[in-house]
């Protein structure tokens, strides 16, 4: 029975933790990494954009 108490004990916590988390304005690390790669993208293709362009600017 002990052990039956503390496994439900720990999964209120997890779940009062989890309730918690989700009032937080908070990203998983999933979708932080995924943004993170769609910035990165988008920063190169930004800079291919200017590079044209200033090759545009100089003909």
């Amino acid at each position: 029975m002990p052990n039956e108490s503390s496994e439900q004990l720990k999964n209120n916590i997890q779940q009062l933790l989890a309730r918690q988390l989700n009032k937080l304005d908070v990203v998983s690390r999933d979708e932080f990494d995924a943004q993170q790669a769609v910035l990165l993208r988008t920063r190169e293709k930004l800079d291919a954009l200017e590079k044209q362009v200033a090759e545009m600017e100089e003909n």
